[in-house]
């Protein structure tokens, strides 16, 4: 069972470089290996997100409708990536299940990585925050 799940995404990266052309080979590689060095954090991976799932789903939408809506959704992408750091997870709402819309019904405990909800830069801000 893990080696055939280690095979199909070797066969998926091997179709990936074949059809890649001319120097995107090497982005896809460094992106593969976590080494881009184009300082692409996972914040700028999870707005990236929220954009591609804003503007797929609202593409007709007057420029400052859309803006809020973009400004919101990504809110929303990121609170929930802060609850459940998965990509395969969320990406699977935002495509499969409902879209931004169905992300506040992720928002259950996972077991694997340990983490606050929210991000914070030391103890006292999370004695603050909980009292």
């Amino acid at each position: 069972l893990v080696a055939e799940s280690q095979q199909r995404k070797s066969d998926i990266i091997k179709s990936l470089l074949i059809s890649c052309q001319s120097h995107e080979s090497r982005y896809l590689v460094r992106s593969l290996i976590g080494k881009l060095r184009i300082g692409l954090a996972e914040q700028s991976m999870v707005v990236a997100l929220a954009h591609s799932c804003i503007r797929s789903q609202y593409s007709n939408l007057k420029e400052t409708t859309l803006k809020e809506r973009l400004d919101n959704g990504t809110l929303a992408v990121k609170d929930a990536f802060c609850q459940c750091s998965f990509y395969d997870i969320l990406v699977d709402v935002l495509v499969n299940k409902g879209g931004i819309e169905k992300l506040k019904d992720l928002y259950k405990a996972t077991p694997g990585i340990p983490m606050l909800a929210h991000p914070s830069k030391g103890t006292d801000e999370i004695l603050k925050r909980c009292g």
